[in-house]
């Protein structure tokens, strides 16, 4: 028995490691099967959970064992590989050169999952080399908000919702919409991760930034003068008037009514 357990072992090895074989991460557990592989558990940050063998893999045999967790970790590797841009903030985070204030606003983030109000952001306390940093980092500041652009996306959002669950020990309790339109209804539901509550809608936090970079652009063009916005890129994106409307003013645009 112990060496068809330990066969199969190296069988299950061989194709994780090529990828044949199929691995689930349940909340905190690498299943295979119904069958628990591993768990993660907290490690000193969000980004460092670890890994941690379900007892009968400890019961193998040293060299079937070994070989089982180094495919496991590797799955690992590969299946939070979307998490790269925030670990690249976190090894800015530790680096004198950045700076007290930088580092704070790069731990922040992290925590984040790449994504904060400009309003509680705290960025007039960087300097200009600093920003420089930042934005060599790709994190997008944009008028309402920083965020990394490379977060934005399914992937890597899943990914960080179960470091996030593994870490503080409980489910995220925004949602994750799989397809990330541009908008979302804003009904009676949690945040869903990315974006911005508009009146009863919610905008992807990159498309508010697009509309609000357009209306700046038309505001340069014109000056201290009266000027009219083209809805047009907003509609396309699912915006209601009222919604768009609302994201120019919290941008600090206002309308004025025209002089009969």
């Amino acid at each position: 028995v112990p060496a068809l357990l330990e066969d199969r072992a190296n069988a299950l090895s061989a194709g994780i490691t090529s990828g044949e074989i199929a691995l689930e991460l349940n909340a905190a557990s690498v299943v295979w099967k119904g069958k628990i592989l591993a768990r993660l558990e907290a490690g000193k940050t969000i980004l460092s959970p670890r890994l941690s063998l379900d007892r009968w893999v400890g019961d193998l045999p040293k060299e079937a064992g070994g070989k089982l967790g180094a495919a496991l970790e590797k799955w690992l590797e590969k299946e939070f590989a979307p998490l790269e841009p925030l670990r690249k903030l976190e090894r800015a985070s530790t680096s004198e050169k950045a700076g007290p204030e930088l580092r704070a606003l790069l731990i922040r983030l992290i925590d984040e999952g790449g994504m904060l109000t400009r309003e509680t952001s705290e960025l007039d306390q960087l300097d200009k080399t600093q920003r420089g940093m930042l934005a060599n980092l790709g994190v997008k500041v944009g008028a309402l908000d920083i965020f990394l652009p490379a977060m934005l996306r399914p992937g890597p959002i899943k990914a960080f919702r179960a470091f996030v669950h593994v870490h503080r020990g409980s489910p995220v309790a925004s949602t994750l919409d799989t397809n990330m339109p541009p908008t979302l209804p804003a009904k009676a539901q949690p945040r869903p991760t990315g974006y911005r509550k508009l009146g009863e809608q919610w905008l992807r936090l990159d498309m508010a930034e697009k509309l609000l970079r357009e209306a700046h652009g038309v505001r340069v063009v014109h000056a201290r003068q009266p000027f009219m916005l083209d809805p047009d890129l907003a509609v396309s994106m699912g915006l209601s008037q009222s919604s768009y409307a609302l994201l120019l003013r919290l941008a600090g645009f206002r309308s004025v009514m025209p002089k009969t």
